[in-house]
């Protein structure tokens, strides 16, 4: 055991040594690579994350102004207790506040947020 050891040492020792050192600069090419490449994910990553922000942003403003607008239609508008709520003149207006209201906060913030 002790001969195939001295004999493997001698012999595989030097080989790898020789790989190692050419293998080395390929090496650092692929952590460069695999560096960048997750450099990239994360700038898409972020673009992501902020439309969603964008989106959640202006779906919430929309959600709350049509909320006030329906409130406000409802109190000065009482509606027919025989008509179903989405025929009613304070949904339809409270859904067009609601898109025209989201529109202009999603234009507002991607502009803002360049």
């Amino acid at each position: 055991m002790r001969q195939f050891s001295e004999f493997s040492a001698d012999k595989y020792l030097l080989q790898l040594e020789i790989d190692y050192i050419n293998l080395s600069p390929g090496l650092t090419l692929l952590q460069n690579l695999i560096s960048t490449i997750q450099g990239t994910i994360d700038i898409y990553q972020a673009k992501s994350d902020r439309n969603l922000e964008n989106f959640m942003g202006s779906a919430g403003i929309g959600l709350a102004t049509s909320q006030i607008a329906s409130s406000v239609l409802v109190a000065q508008y009482p509606p027919n207790s025989k008509t179903p709520f989405f025929l009613t003149t304070a949904f339809g207006w409270s859904v067009v506040a609601e898109v025209l209201t989201s529109r202009i906060a999603w234009i507002l913030f991607k502009k803002i947020r360049l």
